[in-house]
């Protein structure tokens, strides 16, 4: 092994070289810490908002379709067909993932069509003058708030699959029934959008008659 201080000038350079990469090595790993957290901090902003504009616990409890998908998920626990073993003849977790990304994908595709027709008179309206809790911000929010409930139907069902376990199944037996019901939810507030804009068409309408009287 070579006797560090036989040349203390060659060693004085190694652990300045050393010093470097480190201070390196510390300054790569500080800017991929800074944009790992910059990453969850966007997330956790845009999370925020949706929630506030939803409404947030209040709306969620308040919420007829969930009281109805509970009562729903009890009377499904009574009556629920079992084996002579007295296991599930069904679970849920087998249903949910057939049935779940065929609404799911529904769902983004019917967001996808209201952010691209965003830009149409109509949707200048219901965004009232770009009010934060605008009619459209909260049909945006409400649709955000289905999709989630249906990504979390779906990994419980697949945690279910996995663990086998009742109580992974009960929830995803509730997330289910509630995003299912929320699709009425969401087709309601589509129809009030369309009341919108014929009510805008007619006083357009209106507007264009006088105008020519």
């Amino acid at each position: 092994m070579e006797n560090l201080f036989s040349n203390p000038q060659r060693t004085i350079q190694r652990l300045s070289r050393w010093g470097s990469k480190a201070q390196v090595q510390l300054a790569l790993f500080t800017a991929r810490s800074e944009i790992l957290t910059s990453s969850w901090k966007g997330q956790t902003e845009t999370v925020r908002r949706y929630w506030t504009i939803y409404g947030g616990y209040r709306a969620l409890l308040g919420s007829p379709y969930l009281h109805v998908a509970l009562g729903l998920t009890g009377v499904c626990l009574l009556f629920w067909a079992k084996t002579a073993h007295l296991d599930y003849l069904t679970k849920v977790s087998d249903i949910a993932i057939s049935a779940i990304p065929n609404l799911l994908g529904f769902t983004v595709g019917a967001f996808a069509i209201v952010l691209a027709f965003s830009s149409a008179q109509i949707f200048r309206t219901v965004a009232e003058g770009g009010d934060p809790l605008s009619f459209f911000m909260k049909l945006a929010a409400n649709l955000v708030h289905f999709i989630l409930i249906q990504v979390l139907a779906l990994v419980c069902a697949i945690l279910a699959k996995i663990s086998d376990s009742l109580a992974l199944n009960v929830a995803t037996l509730i997330f289910m029934l509630y995003g299912i019901l929320a699709t009425l939810s969401v087709a309601l507030q589509l129809f009030q959008t369309a009341i919108i804009y014929n009510a805008t068409a007619s006083l357009n309408a209106d507007d264009e008659q006088q105008n020519q009287e």
